[in-house]
C-alpha cells in the first residue's frame, strides 16, 4: 500500500511518519522526497523493530552523513542543473513553435552506504 504525505519540512515529517507508523504499524519502508524530510523520518522511525527501510531523495551533507551511518538506506541523487536545463530547453521549443513529444527523464543515480565517501568526494 502506498501512502503519500504532503509535508515539507524536518518537524512536520517526523510528526506525521510518527501518525503513519501508530495508523500502520506493518510499514517496513519509507521513501521521502527531499533530505530535510528525510532527516525528520529516521529522527521518528529509528529503533523501530523491526527496522523501517528509509530511501531520501536529495544528498545534501548533513544526509549523507545519516546515510554513512546506516541510519538511511539508500538516496537518491537528482542533478538539479541537469533537471533546470532540461526545462528551459522543453520551454523554448514551445515557444518556438516546435511543440513537445513524449516524455523527458533526467538521469538518477542511487546512493548507499558503500558509495557515501566516493560520491562525497566527487562532489568536493
Amino acid at each position: 500500500m502506498l501512502w503519500q504525505l504532503r509535508i515539507r519540512n524536518y518537524r512536520q515529517a517526523a510528526l506525521e511518519s510518527a501518525d503513519m507508523l501508530r495508523q500502520h504499524p506493518d510499514i517496513r519502508g519509507l521513501f521521502v522526497t527531499s533530505a530535510v524530510m528525510t532527516l525528520g523520518v529516521i529522527d521518528t522511525t529509528e529503533g523501530n523493530q523491526p527496522p523501517i527501510h528509509i530511501i531520501g531523495v536529495d544528498t545534501q551533507s548533513d544526509a549523507l552523513a545519516a546515510l554513512r551511518l546506516g541510519r538511511i538506506d539508500a538516496m537518491i541523487l537528482q542533478d538539479g542543473h541537469e533537471s533546470g536545463k532540461m526545462a528551459i530547453d522543453l520551454i523554448v521549443k514551445e515557444l518556438q513553435g516546435e511543440g513537445i513529444d513524449g516524455d523527458h527523464f533526467i538521469s538518477n543515480e542511487v546512493i548507499t552506504k558503500g558509495d557515501a565517501d566516493a560520491y562525497q568526494m566527487k562532489e568536493d
